[in-house]
């Protein structure tokens, strides 16, 4: 197939890494925009590619199938033959039963309402894959494609040269690109040039140091899911506040249905720096409620956009300004949202606690454990803030 100096700058080594396990190394200093890894797009498992290995009979059954499909089918079959150009790369991928998201499967009960709904959908999108599969190749095993769908997630990079490839080359599977683990905190370019798919650094290294890429804006839930790792004190980190203040809003009819139209219904967020938009706007509009203020006459402002909102709303009640509206009234809501904001993470709070002493110690669950740690150490910064509107945006 090729080797690794093939593909990787020669300042760079395996290694193993006490805290993220197998990992890349800089034997030498590292400047930034230096090429970590360089491949050929011949080399690498797209539509282009595998369609291009096929026989024109194969290529009319599968021409139609979606890209990841397609790379995914392509994948149990090459791995189950004796020889394959792919086999040296397959030979490092893990089998199923090490995939979180197929172990976390049967633990679902310990995890997060989104984070389960996330594996059901995910597992129904795979499911009726296999099914379209199964139409053109009766003999696939369903437990096989799980797998190799579940690797291609992981693997796949989306949309790595816009410019330079099609739509449908875009999503490819690049053989040892998982060699290299994640930070939030580095940052990468990647292009193409005379069809060889690039990564240049951002990011200066010095000898001896791990070199990371950035898988992307990903909070730990995502990580565990996708990738099997988590990042302790992952600044990309959130916490859900969804299932408390859902209950706290359907209290008032008028002002929960509201909320649904305008869809802001989910999605509350909070985090060790901030207080998220959604949640600090349905908490403001269920204060308005109480002024007898018309909801209605609100809709455009919210709909028209964030920016809008906070210069009309925000800023008046969280910032208490003195030259915006009455002050004394917007102190008073202002007061009103913060209070149900702390409450309602006072409530998150006790309940990862108790989930927490519930949860026993196995394999991905310590991951699991770690995210809720982590979920309550930002939950309590919150609360320990003299004054929410240092946090909120």
């Amino acid at each position: 197939m090729f080797s690794f100096s093939d593909i990787f700058s020669p300042n760079l080594e395996i290694f193993e890494f006490s805290d993220t396990g197998r990992g890349l190394r800089a034997k030498n200093d590292i400047a930034e925009n230096e090429i970590l890894f360089s491949i050929s797009l011949d080399n690498v498992l797209s539509r282009k590619t595998v369609l291009h290995s096929l026989d024109l009979k194969a290529k009319e059954y599968v021409q139609n199938l979606k890209t990841e499909d397609l790379l995914s089918s392509y994948i149990c079959i090459e791995r189950n033959k004796s020889e394959s150009f792919w086999k040296p790369y397959f030979d490092t991928l893990p089998s199923c039963s090490d995939l979180a998201q197929i172990y976390l499967a049967d633990f679902k009960d310990i995890l997060p309402e989104y984070v389960k709904n996330k594996i059901v959908a995910k597992n129904e999108t795979f499911r009726a894959s296999f099914e379209t599969l199964k139409k053109i190749n009766p003999n696939v095993d369903y437990k096989q494609f799980l797998e190799a769908s579940l690797l291609g997630t992981q693997k796949i990079l989306l949309n790595i040269n816009k410019d330079a490839l099609s739509k449908n080359d875009s999503i490819s599977m690049i053989p040892f690109f998982d060699m290299f683990n994640h930070s939030p905190n580095v940052s990468v370019d990647t292009k193409v040039e005379n069809n060889t798919f690039q990564i240049i650094t951002k990011t200066p290294y010095k000898s001896g140091e791990q070199v990371f890429i950035n898988y992307g804006s990903h909070d730990n839930w995502t990580l565990l899911l996708e990738y099997g790792f988590t990042i302790s004190s992952n600044p990309m980190h959130q916490v859900r506040l969804d299932d408390i203040l859902l209950q706290y809003l359907k209290s008032n009819k008028e002002t929960f249905q509201f909320i649904e139209k305008i869809g802001l219904l989910n999605e509350y967020f909070v985090s060790k720096n901030e207080i998220g938009w959604r949640l600090q706007t349905v908490v403001l509009l269920t204060q308005y409620t109480h002024e007898n203020i018309d909801l209605a006459a609100t809709l455009p402002i919210v709909m028209n956009n964030r920016k809008t909102f906070e210069e009309s709303f925000g800023k008046r009640v969280f910032k208490g300004s003195k030259n915006n509206g009455s002050y004394i009234e917007a102190m008073k809501i202002s007061e009103r949202v913060k209070v149900v904001i702390k409450k309602a993470v006072e409530i998150k709070l006790a309940q990862l606690k108790e989930k927490l002493n519930s949860i026993e110690n196995i394999k991905y669950i310590e991951m699991v454990k770690n995210v809720y740690k982590e979920e309550c150490s930002i939950l309590s910064s919150i609360l320990n803030v003299r004054d929410l509107e240092d946090i909120y945006t």
